[in-house]
């Protein structure tokens, strides 16, 4: 029996390639346990793919053959698909070096960790949060990326390689009072995986708003100044 997806349950890639020259490409993506699960030819330029929401591997690769010296490389991104959202990619294809016989380099593949998660409320779990803003940082502190929850609370962090004891810090909304910070370490992601955090709740803010601080006379006028009044006559 086969189902089908309603609008509402699938998400876009918008992807561009970028290559130093002319080039038609099989666009293939591929479930996280491997499986291909379609693919497409294209021209160099935008393309697009609707998929259910979920999450992808997606390989771009030049028809020509390896051994031709005009030949492109290979790219393959991890993509995270949303509901009702577009996810835009952009490849770059280099010369393939390994082709050339003056110099055959192998070029590193780009990494493709990703971790991802959703940022609801301590106090209730069923309500997302949106706009919270994520950081992403390494074992000494440094920045390695920063994003904002999605409308239904989502964030994904993409392209990384496979590093050992992340931070990651979760503030809710700028013009949110309602929540703490929340601070997780020693986390890991391995290039080519997918970490999924889950649910991560936001503490609520039990702490009692200070009052707003009036003005007295002297503090907006000075000690000395008098309130001026104009005369009337009696």
């Amino acid at each position: 029996m086969s189902t089908t997806s309603t609008t509402t349950e699938r998400g876009r890639i918008q992807g561009r390639i970028h290559a130093p020259g002319p080039c038609v490409v099989q666009i293939r993506w591929y479930a996280v346990d491997g499986r291909c699960l379609g693919r497409k030819r294209s021209y160099a330029g935008s393309w697009s793919l609707r998929l259910p929401a979920g999450r992808y591997f997606v390989e771009v690769e030049d028809e020509r053959a390896e051994s031709d010296p005009t030949r492109f490389t290979t790219s393959t991104s991890a993509v995270v698909v949303r509901a009702g959202y577009v996810s835009e990619l952009d490849v770059r294809l280099t010369r393939d070096t390994r082709t050339s016989p003056a110099r055959r380099v192998v070029e590193a593949p780009a990494p493709a960790g990703v971790l991802q998660g959703r940022v609801v409320d301590g106090a209730d779990p069923t309500a997302t949060l949106a706009g919270a803003r994520v950081r992403l940082l390494d074992a000494d502190g440094r920045l390695v990326g920063r994003t904002r929850t999605e409308a239904s609370g989502y964030f994904a962090f993409e392209a990384l390689a496979t590093t050992h004891g992340l931070q990651l810090v979760v503030r809710p909304a700028p013009a949110s009072h309602d929540h703490l910070r929340l601070h997780l370490t020693g986390l890991s992601v391995h290039d080519g995986a997918w970490r999924d955090l889950g649910d991560l709740a936001l503490p609520a803010n039990d702490r009692p708003r200070p009052a707003p601080r009036l003005r007295s006379a002297a503090a907006e006028f000075g000690s000395s100044a008098a309130l001026s009044l104009p005369a009337t006559r009696v």
